[in-house]
């Protein structure tokens, strides 16, 4: 650190290191001497001015932790496909925090130790709207602290603000078990499929023909349908992009043809009663109105059919995997998902686009002909 010259300019460079930020300064003169005596004045100044400034860092309360990871955190949500429930996820997790520490709390009067066992209790006597079960998750409990300590690091990173001491966030972290296939059988998955009602029937199928998450799926519109190309493209977390290639399963269904050989014309009129084709917006329809899960029909369906295990929504995407796997190998399963690790669903990576076209072909084949089969069972047992 010291006084230095540049090609670009005459005058003598001045440079000084602070709490460990450079610093640099054109000191105007082309004389040594005199640049040294600026150059120390200088240097002295700096170094009271970003020394105080450091040590006067400022207060601030629970709310506005938060306040400042919002802002920078919204610039983010434009490249999600649904800004707005990313929006409304960060504030309700976001509200939670605040109930829990305080709203009139200082950050710098937490004790994060002691506060962050209180959470994990309270958060597994939790009620959950709509649940008989009382508590959340450990992958939840997880899920929520690691919101808080990335409000935390990112106020920490400004270094302008009184904090209370860093917890060590690993050890507050819950051992979340891995659990091994999620997905339900290919033949109960075409099971439930010819079983359930026309608007559920188009979700169950199109997922179990594409692989599709929930979220996509249920969001997908007309405008995100490239026919000249034959893909279809979803925005996914991180500005990243997901492309469906429109195989010939797709391109029957998504034109309201027939979905399996044994589709009696009634099904067949009032399951293309509750699509969007045409028109701008959501392709599927309940009632003629965009809607955001078959959650209750789905788990119904299922209790009725007398399945021994009860599967979520998402389940379709691990049977497609099943499948995939044990057609292809697991590499496939990677690529025709868009898995960069095939443990987890949110770690995204290129994938291979004829890869997947040519496992979508084998599913939509497949699919077709198991629900068309246990449709035509059901159709053989009714007219005993």
């Amino acid at each position: 650190m010291g006084i230095y010259k540049t090609k670009r300019s005459p005058y003598w460079q001045g440079r000084v290191k602070v709490r460990g930020q450079l610093f640099r300064t054109s000191l105007g003169t082309t004389k040594k001497v005199d640049a040294k005596k600026l150059f120390d004045k200088w240097a002295t100044e700096t170094r009271e001015r970003k020394t105080k400034y450091a040590k006067e860092k400022k207060p601030i309360k629970v709310p506005h932790l938060f306040a400042l990871y919002f802002i920078f955190q919204k610039t983010k949500f434009v490249d999600h496909q649904e800004p707005k429930v990313s929006e409304d996820n960060f504030k309700y997790t976001q509200n939670r925090w605040i109930d829990f520490l305080g709203s009139n709390s200082y950050v710098h009067d937490l004790n994060l130790d002691s506060l962050l066992d209180d959470y994990k209790i309270a958060a597994k006597n939790r009620k959950v709207r709509n649940r008989k079960k009382r508590g959340v998750s450990n992958k939840t409990i997880n899920i929520e602290l690691g919101f808080l300590r990335a409000a935390y690091k990112y106020a920490k990173k400004r270094k302008e603000f009184l904090l209370c001491e860093e917890p060590e966030w690993i050890d507050f972290q819950e051992e979340v078990e891995e659990t091994k296939g999620k997905g339900m059988s290919p033949e109960n998955n075409a099971l439930l499929i010819a079983n359930s009602k026309p608007h559920a029937q188009n979700c169950e199928y199109f997922r179990s023909i594409t692989g599709l998450r929930k979220g996509n799926q249920m969001n997908l519109k007309t405008e995100m349908i490239d026919w000249e190309e034959m893909i279809i493209t979803f925005k996914q977390k991180g500005n990243r992009t997901f492309e469906l290639p429109i195989t010939p399963s797709i391109e029957n269904f998504l034109k309201g043809g027939k979905i399996y050989d044994h589709e009696s014309n009634e099904n067949h009129i009032a399951r293309v009663k509750e699509l969007n084709l045409t028109k701008p917006g959501n392709v599927f329809l309940y009632k003629g109105k965009p809607f955001k899960s078959i959650r209750k029909t789905h788990t119904t369906s299922q209790k009725n059919l007398g399945f021994t295990k009860i599967y979520n929504e998402h389940s379709s995407r691990h049977t497609v995997g099943k499948i995939v796997g044990k057609l292809s190998g697991r590499d496939k399963v990677m690529k025709t998902l868009g898995h960069s690790n095939i443990k987890t669903s949110k770690i995204y990576d290129d994938s291979d686009l004829e890869v997947r076209e040519q496992e979508l072909k084998k599913i939509g084949d497949m699919v077709s002909t198991m629900v068309s089969t246990m449709q035509k069972g059901k159709e053989d047992i009714s007219q005993k």
